[in-house]
């Protein structure tokens, strides 16, 4: 009955709010916290990459923030 619970992994929800209080990027915020929570659990870097991956793959709008400004500029340049 007495069995303990490991409470490191919630060092990343004091990455999230520590990074949106500083007002850092907030892509850049999740991913760092999504590692810190993967590294307090002893989790394997291979898996919290994996992890990462298909969470940020399955929303499918990330991708699409990450890739805008970039055709935006291509595009700007082209034109000008």
């Amino acid at each position: 009955m007495d069995s303990v619970v490991n409470l490191w992994p919630l060092l990343g929800i004091a990455a999230i709010v520590v990074g949106f209080v500083l007002r850092f990027n907030p892509v850049l915020v999740v991913i760092v916290a999504g590692f810190v929570t993967g590294l307090a659990a002893m989790m394997p870097v291979s898996d919290i990459l994996e992890k990462l991956g298909a969470g940020f793959l399955n929303t499918r709008n990330l991708p699409l923030i990450l890739l805008l400004p970039w055709r935006l500029s291509a595009c700007w340049s082209a034109t000008v």
